[in-house]
C-alpha cells in the first residue's frame, strides 16, 4: 500500500470518527448512525483488500452488492438529502454551505468509489474471461 494511500485511510478514518461524534452529538436518526459507520467501515476495508492482492479472494457477488448499495444511497443523501433527514437538532446550515459540504465530501470519498468501481470491474470481468 502506497504511503499517500495510508495517509488517506488515516484521515479517512478519522473523518469517520468525528461523524459518529456529530451524529451523537446532534441525535442523528440511528439508522443513519449506522449507515454512515458501516459504509465507512466497508469502504475501509475494500481499499485494504484493494492494495492486498492475497485478500482479493474476500470480494464476492455480495461485496458487489454492498458497494452498489452504499454508492446508491451516498448518491442520494449527495444529491437529494436535506439536513431535516438526519434528525431534528442538526444546526441549520446555508443552502450553499449545504452544497459545498456535499462537494467536499463527494470530492474526498471519490479515490474509494474509484477503488470500488475498479474492484467491480474486475471481478465482473473475471467471469467473462473464464
Amino acid at each position: 500500500m502506497p504511503f499517500w494511500i495510508k495517509i488517506y485511510v488515516i484521515i479517512f478514518a478519522i473523518i469517520l470518527v468525528t461523524n459518529v461524534y456529530a451524529h451523537f452529538k446532534f441525535k442523528v436518526k440511528k439508522l443513519i448512525t449506522a449507515y454512515d459507520i458501516l459504509s465507512g467501515i466497508f469502504m475501509l476495508y475494500l481499499i485494504y483488500i484493494f492494495w492486498y492482492s492475497n485478500y482479493w479472494y474476500n470480494f464476492s457477488i455480495l461485496t458487489l452488492i454492498a458497494f452498489i448499495m452504499v454508492l446508491i444511497v451516498d448518491c442520494y443523501f449527495s444529491i437529494y438529502g436535506t439536513l431535516s433527514e438526519m434528525g431534528d437538532n442538526i444546526p441549520v446550515m446555508a443552502e450553499k454551505e449545504n452544497e459545498v459540504a456535499k462537494i467536499i465530501s463527494i470530492v474526498f470519498t471519490a479515490p474509494a468509489y474509484i477503488i470500488g468501481i475498479m474492484m467491480s470491474i474486475r471481478f465482473v470481468t473475471s467471469f467473462c474471461i473464464r
